[in-house]
């Protein structure tokens, strides 16, 4: 019996030599590569930041308009008392809107395809709420020559905003990493823009016309979606699989805009007194700004596409 189990036993060992070679001849699996950062696909994120305006000042230009020549004050041939001549004068000006930093943020989607390993070319398309009011305050104090003292007080408020802003815009980068997109873009803006202004005048005439006010208002406003241009840059950086950050920075211009003002001075008070009831002065204005600005945003996007995973 003893014998036996060593027979059988020596067997098995004779037997287990080749396959241990055969084993230990056989390749050995690599393990399974990284997944390889692709830029390639639809996205769609969100974004939020900060907007500014890059073009603060603001005109305001003024002519004489029509009046009622059987007053005193109302002489269109005679400049130095003529109230109309003194109001236009008083309601030209230009003056500072100021930057009017005010927040922005809204939605993006876009496209990209990756070529040549590190070049990465697509399009986006985003649109944005913007709250970026901005005010300007004016005054004057014009004599009329022929009525000195007597002057006509003038007051313009005008305010301007920036309500939404869109961009179709096309983007040429390269890949400082494999997660890491540096690129440049431009291409077509649109917004929502609004202005207004508001004047007034006041007169108090002398001791002639005691208790008599003459007053002015009037002014003019303006609201369009405009169409321009923008460009930029940012970069962008794939954390994860399907997701990315950005910071990009856009200039926008979308014009100048233009529009009407009007502003009629007449009196009113003590009856008999030549002043009373009537025009005594009106203008016809202009008010003129530009809707140029900039964008400072962070944004999140989410990949459609993921990593690529080579297959064994």
């Amino acid at each position: 019996m003893r014998k036996s189990v060593r027979i059988i036993a020596g067997s098995l060992f004779l037997f287990a030599q080749p396959l241990g070679a055969l084993a230990a001849d056989l390749p050995l699996k690599a393990p399974p590569p990284a997944p390889v950062v692709s830029w390639s696909g639809w996205y769609a994120g969100l974004n939020a930041g900060g907007v500014w305006s890059n073009s603060n000042g603001v005109a305001h230009s003024a002519v004489e308009g029509p009046c009622n020549t059987a007053v005193v004050g109302c002489s269109p041939g005679v400049p130095a008392a003529d109230l109309g001549t003194a109001l236009a004068a008083g309601s030209t000006f230009n003056t500072s809107l100021g930057t009017g930093a005010g927040f922005i943020g809204g939605g993006q989607f876009g496209y990209n395809w990756q070529f040549n390993g590190r070049g990465v070319v697509g399009f986006e398309a985003d649109i944005a709420w913007a709250n970026q009011p901005r005010r300007a305050a004016f005054a004057s104090s014009t004599v009329i020559p022929a009525f000195a003292p007597t002057a006509d007080a003038y007051n313009a408020t005008i305010t301007s905003h920036l309500d939404y802003l869109g961009t179709v815009r096309g983007r040429l980068g390269f890949l400082a990493t494999p997660a890491f997109l540096l690129y440049g873009t431009g291409g077509l803006a649109y917004g929502a823009v609004r202005s207004s202004t508001a004047e007034t005048a006041l007169i108090t005439p002398p001791a002639a016309c005691a208790g008599v006010v003459c007053s002015a208002s009037g002014g003019g406003s303006f609201s369009d979606t405009r169409v321009g241009w923008t460009a930029g840059a940012g970069g962008e950086w794939k954390f994860a699989p399907n997701w990315s950050l950005k910071l990009e920075y856009l200039y926008y211009d979308l014009g100048r805009a233009n529009y009407a003002t009007s502003l009629t001075q007449t009196c009113s008070g003590a009856a008999g007194c030549l002043f009373n009831g009537v025009v005594i002065g009106s203008t016809a204005g202009a008010t003129s700004l530009r809707y140029t600005g900039s964008i400072a945003r962070f944004g999140v996007n989410w990949h459609f596409n993921g990593p690529i995973a080579a297959n064994y």
